[in-house]
């Protein structure tokens, strides 16, 4: 949404992306995580589907909660503490017991979720 950043009169300071810091004129600091590239994140998640990285199915389990460091399976990028993760798992042949396990962004679920459902859909008459 923001290729640099929000139109702001703050000085800013780039930091390796996602995260951008702003320093505001009376020495506030604000942080946020810039919103990636929808269009190139939902071509790795079909290329993930394809690669079979990832299955085109909806996942048995899935958890959320702050990053610890894994790799995204979708974009390959370090899920960090001050993102959003999802470790989301299916089920091997039906066997609660053997789990495919994979730490995804939040915003790389999304994309990828969006992937899966277009390839579940009927095609139009």
């Amino acid at each position: 949404m923001y290729a640099n950043g929000p139109n702001r009169t703050t000085s800013r300071i780039r930091r390796p992306s996602p995260l951008w810091i702003w320093r505001e004129p009376d020495g506030i600091t604000t942080e946020w995580t810039a919103i990636p590239d929808e269009t190139l994140l939902r071509e790795k998640a079909r290329q993930a589907i394809r690669a079979e990285k990832l299955p085109s199915r909806r996942p048995d389990r899935m958890w959320g909660g702050s990053g610890l460091g894994d790799r995204c399976v979708i974009c390959g990028e370090t899920i960090t503490r001050d993102q959003m993760e999802l470790e989301i798992q299916f089920a091997r042949d039906g066997a609660a017991s053997d789990v495919d396990t994979f730490h995804v962004h939040v915003w790389c679920f999304a994309a990828w979720e969006l992937e899966r459902r277009q390839d579940e859909a009927p095609p139009h008459s």
